[in-house]
């Protein structure tokens, strides 16, 4: 058991996909989405970040990540991972709306 404790505590990578909420919004959106390298492999803890709300997610070991919560209008949305170049691009949502997007970030 100590054993795993430690493993845990040197390799934090998380094992889900992270929910992160980013407002109070009641009927706030869904942003769902996979980070990825130039050859579709995941990217284990990448970083999706809403720009103006300061709301991020952390990819889990498949690369993907979920941000909720999200208030109807028009966002920047930004993947990154340490050595890669960030990918940024805008998105609009509505209220209760689901979005799926794939960011392919290359070196």
């Amino acid at each position: 058991m100590i054993r795993l404790a430690v493993l845990l505590l040197l390799f934090p990578a998380p094992l889900v996909a992270q929910r992160s909420w980013c407002s109070n919004a009641p009927n706030g959106a869904t942003i769902r989405g996979r980070i990825e390298d130039f050859d579709h492999a995941p990217i284990q803890s990448g970083l999706a970040v809403l720009r103006k709300l300061k709301c991020e997610a952390l990819a889990d070991r498949q690369g993907n990540f979920v941000l909720t919560g999200v208030p109807a209008g028009r966002h920047d949305l930004i993947g990154a991972f340490i050595g890669y170049y960030r990918r940024d691009t805008t998105v609009v949502v509505g209220e209760r709306d689901t979005l799926t997007i794939v960011f392919r970030l290359i070196r």
